[in-house]
């Protein structure tokens, strides 16, 4: 799931690398092994390209919700907009399974967002 902001929606999504935007950014991230203050379960994401290169600075993370969880089974749905800033959100399962991922590689990780 994506970032709300700009007015976001399912049938016309919005992207943005621009702080304070509250969209999810597009591209290439490393994920870093740098955990979130208040989420202990995400990772923050460095912007590798130039349409996402403020994402660290952003603050911004890969990180589960149990929002994700009940609405999954469609096809694209921004978060709420008092809690999204334009992480990439996944379910709890999926980053369940990507926390262990990432705590046991040893190589860097390169998360596509598209």
């Amino acid at each position: 799931m994506h970032g709300p902001g700009s007015g976001s929606t399912d049938q016309k999504p919005r992207f943005s690398n621009r702080p304070g935007s509250k969209c999810s950014s597009l591209g290439r991230f490393l994920v870093t092994k740098e955990h979130g203050r208040r989420n202990k379960r995400g990772f923050f994401i460095k912007g590798l390209d130039t349409d996402n290169q403020t994402a660290y600075a952003r603050g911004l993370m890969i990180h589960g919700s149990k929002w994700v969880d009940g609405h999954c089974w469609m096809r694209y749905i921004p978060l709420n907009a008092k809690c999204c800033q334009g992480c990439v959100t996944v379910s709890t399962r999926g980053m369940d399974y990507l926390y262990s991922l990432i705590n046991k590689e040893k190589k860097p990780l390169l998360l596509w967002n598209f």
